[in-house]
């Protein structure tokens, strides 16, 4: 399972807050343990974005494009993005990815029976 840790350095300025911008992960799943300062947003279904506020011991759990297609549709990749942290600040975050392979999906969105990724 691929790890490893991500700073995501304060704002330029304060009218600046572009960290990541909005995007769906393309493996199964992503474990993410952040810090205390926050910055992580969901889309919602409505296209809003929403706080994912850290809770101290908390694992963020983001299903990814893989995910998607091995459920037909069932379970949806998320749409997120981190806001950077206000000027003076960094933001930790600890992710862990499951991901297989691009080739590992067929044409007509079904998964092969063997799996050679990474878990």
């Amino acid at each position: 399972m691929p790890t490893g840790s991500d700073d995501y350095p304060p704002r330029a300025a304060e009218t600046a807050d572009q960290g990541v911008g909005a995007h769906k992960d393309y493996g199964y799943l992503a474990l993410l343990q952040q810090d205390e300062v926050g910055g992580l947003q969901v889309q919602s279904e409505d296209s809003d974005w929403i706080d994912a506020v850290p809770v101290p011991g908390a694992f963020v759990f983001n299903g990814g494009e893989m995910l998607e297609i091995a459920t037909q549709g069932c379970l949806k990749a998320t749409q997120h993005r981190v806001v950077s942290p206000q000027s003076g600040v960094h933001r930790y975050s600890i992710p862990a990815y499951i991901a297989g392979t691009l080739a590992q999906v067929k044409d007509n969105g079904q998964l092969l029976t063997s799996f050679s990724g990474r878990l």
